[in-house]
């Protein structure tokens, strides 16, 4: 017994607890273990609202963290001006792993209902707002917070 626990299990129970994730709504200062995790590469931009900035006003600051996967799959995470992920955007081959981008609404995602068949996945909810949608090889999706989106930030412009 004690080996098949020390074969078996322990290992699972490391590879569980490894690292945090960026996920939404947590503080994007984690978004590096999570790049090590699921082996991407990544990229990250400032945004400041000039004006004249599709989707936002002058006021408008974020960040976005760019990361594409192994095998193509690209995973945006938009960050506030405090560092609280608001938004994920994903789009690629593969869906990615959204327990791990959906952290604690995970679950509020997988019990919404779905529609009938095949289709996308979607739910509209006063805190949470999540589509996910798309074939093998061209998978998309986005998932957002509403409460958490800055101001000057038009959430339809996000790419």
């Amino acid at each position: 017994m004690r080996y098949s626990f020390c074969r078996f299990i322990a290992p699972a129970l490391l590879c569980y607890s490894v690292g945090a994730a960026a996920e939404l709504g947590g503080p994007v200062s984690t978004i590096a273990t999570e790049q090590a995790r699921i082996d991407t590469t990544l990229r990250t931009q400032n945004i400041a609202g000039t004006g004249s900035d599709v989707g936002m006003d002058a006021n408008a600051n974020y960040s976005v963290h760019e990361r594409t996967t192994e095998i193509g799959t690209l995973i945006r995470e938009y960050a506030d001006a405090s560092g609280t992920v608001f938004a994920v955007t994903w789009q690629g081959p593969a869906k990615p792993d959204l327990d791990l981008l959906l952290g604690r609404y995970f679950q509020t995602f997988v019990a919404a209902p779905s529609q009938p068949g095949t289709g996308p996945k979607q739910i509209n909810q006063p805190d949470l707002v999540v589509f996910s949608g798309g074939h093998p090889r061209a998978f998309v999706g986005r998932a957002y917070l509403p409460g958490l989106i800055p101001t000057g930030v038009d959430i339809n412009a996000l790419p």
